[in-house]
Order: C-alpha cells, then structure tokens, then sequence
C-alpha cells in the first residue's frame, strides 16, 4: 500500500468521502468507457482504469463475481476495512454495497452478472440500485 491509500478514510458518506479525498490530494474523476458482454442469461463489464485514479463502485441489486485481471487496487468497504487486490484475483461482490477504491497500477476489472436484458439502459435498470 502506498501514503495515499493508508489515509483513505472510513465512509459515512461514500460520495462525499471520495470528493473529499479527491480534492485533497488534487486527484480527477476518470469515468471508464466500459466494454459489454452478453449472453442470454448473463452480462459481463469490463473497465481498465488508470493508475493513480480514485472512484467508487455502482450498488447493485444482487451479488454479482468481480474478476481483477490485471492490476493493483485498494477497495474500501462503507465500515473503513480495506482490501488489497492484486491481479489475477476473483470474488463475490456482495449485493447493496458500495465501495472506493484505489487504483495503485493500472486496473482491468470484469464483472458478470446474471441478466436477461440486452439493452444498457434496461441492464442498468434491472442490476443497480438507483
């Protein structure tokens, strides 16, 4: 873990934490233009986002498997704890949870989700919490 990541503050507000922090150590907003995959019963994102970006995660409706392919980040969870993930790694993103994270090196992260729908405004609807 590097200095930044060892003052990452526990989140009341995710929203505000992350603005918070981003503003203090003069880090930009990066949204990822992600990469779509479907099948009939399954949805698959992929993202590379690049080293030195802060962002959080969307909540989603249902557990879901996140996939770090390549990279290094620190996750955050709402109660403070981190997580250090190191590529290759795979786990359970739980459902109702929102985190911030860290990217150390470069990030390219997949999530598969089961969902029928095809469209993306109608998967957004159907796997994230508004």
């Amino acid at each position: 873990m590097n200095e930044l990541t060892k003052d990452l503050p526990p989140i009341d507000d995710i929203q505000i934490s992350m603005a918070a922090f981003m503003a203090e150590n003069n880090l930009e907003p990066v949204d990822p233009e992600p990469i779509h995959y479907h099948t009939p019963e399954l949805y698959g994102r992929r993202i590379i986002v690049p080293t030195g970006v802060v962002f959080t995660t969307k909540v989603h409706k249902s557990d879901h498997i996140a996939v770090c392919l390549r990279g290094h980040i620190t996750i955050v969870d709402e109660h403070g704890a981190k997580k250090n993930v190191i590529a290759p790694d795979v786990f359970v993103t739980p459902k109702g949870t929102q985190r911030f994270i860290y990217v150390h090196e470069e990030v390219e992260w997949l999530t598969v989700h089961h969902c029928e729908e095809q469209e993306i405004d109608q998967i957004e609807r159907a796997l994230v919490c508004a």
